[in-house]
């Protein structure tokens, strides 16, 4: 019942901007090309600023506000058009458990025409007292554009956890990147095989990375050396979709995790690193399953092999070609079906309710 009634808010809230016929979407870029907590430089030219003084704008947006800086020139048109797509994305990442990750956050906006792209760029901004993200996009492309396009949902989503430091940057880069995929399929952007489509596709960029040498922990301090995107970004959705399998079969989700460190810990001011994330995970679900997956993982110097985690939720490599094919097991089914709805409370009978790290 609590997930339908977030279903619901979220149609209500996007009806709007989805009755508008639908444009065939943008081609999805490989995962890192334009996203990222690390990168700091945006395209090499972008609109420039405009004469007048920036003015910062409020927008209402599940249970939060988003404060929108116009930072380039756009007309009342292409405003509209933004506002709608950033309610679209925020009510989206409100699918974890009905709530934006933040009550406030900054979104800076800069025009960048040169792109057939919507959002071709995109970063979020950590170090400032209201945590935010700046996107560069190309307000001449179509509002369905803006919505098919995964980058809004994948820079709300590290808002959900603190930035755990270079090291351990596959941990919320993997965050990010499973989540875009998942609350997309949730909020009926995406169907349920073509998140999952998305997913393993990314597993098998993720496979083809050739830094051999180096762990996962090591990679992630060189990425800008080394690139490595690949490996870096999916690897750490597998480990999330891993987690998420083993918290299942204890009837619990991922989903209620991260809710309720949503509420109980995110606001702790204290340097974070993955070790204490899957130790506070752990703790928040009473379980061990975050800290040894997340020990094995970081030390693996090449993509675990994903297609024995994905067949425990019935998914399959296809016959032909790179397409998945699921398997007629119903109770596999049932699991699958589960991620993607997304649970917002423990199955079980134990609460956790005011958990302190």
């Amino acid at each position: 019942m609590l997930m339908a009634r977030h279903l619901l808010a979220f149609f209500m809230l996007s009806i709007s901007i989805l009755s508008s016929p639908s444009n065939t979407a943008a081609e999805l870029l490989l995962v890192g090309a334009k996203t990222g907590e690390l990168l700091t430089a945006g395209p090499l030219t972008a609109e420039p600023l405009t004469a007048e003084p920036l003015t910062a704008e409020p927008l209402k947006v599940a249970n939060a506000e988003l404060i929108i800086h116009w930072k380039s020139k756009f007309n009342a048109a292409e405003r509209h058009k933004l506002r709608n797509w950033l309610v679209h994305a925020a009510n989206t990442t409100s699918l974890i458990g009905g709530q934006f990750p933040r009550q406030q956050a900054n979104i800076n906006l800069y025009r960048y025409d040169n792109t057939r792209q919507a959002v071709p760029w995109a970063h979020t901004v950590r170090h400032t007292r209201v945590q935010g993200v700046t996107f560069y996009v190309n307000p001449a492309m179509a509002l369905e554009s803006f919505i098919s396009d995964w980058t809004a949902v994948h820079e709300f989503s590290h808002l959900f956890i603190p930035y755990p430091g270079r090291d351990d940057l596959w941990i919320s880069e993997g965050f990010a990147s499973y989540y875009q995929n998942i609350l997309m399929a949730r909020a009926g952007t995406l169907s349920d095989t073509q998140a999952w489509q998305k997913l393993v596709d990314g597993f098998k960029r993720g496979s083809n990375d050739s830094n051999s040498d180096l762990t996962l922990t090591e990679l992630s301090t060189q990425i800008r050396s080394r690139g490595g995107f690949m490996r870096v970004y999916w690897s750490g959705a597998l480990y999330f979709l891993q987690a998420e399998i083993l918290l299942q079969q204890n009837n619990q989700s991922l989903n209620a995790v991260v809710d309720q460190f949503s509420q109980c810990c995110q606001q702790e001011h204290k340097r974070w690193n993955g070790q204490k994330l899957a130790l506070a995970f752990d703790k928040i679900a009473n379980t061990q399953v975050f800290t040894p997956l997340f020990n094995r993982y970081g030390q693996q110097r090449k993509m675990p092999d994903y297609w024995p985690i994905l067949a425990d939720i019935g998914i399959l490599p296809g016959k032909k070609g790179n397409a998945i094919q699921f398997s007629a097991d119903s109770r596999l089914t049932q699991r699958r079906n589960k991620i993607i709805q997304g649970a917002t409370i423990f199955e079980g009978t134990t609460t956790f309710e005011g958990a302190t790290l």
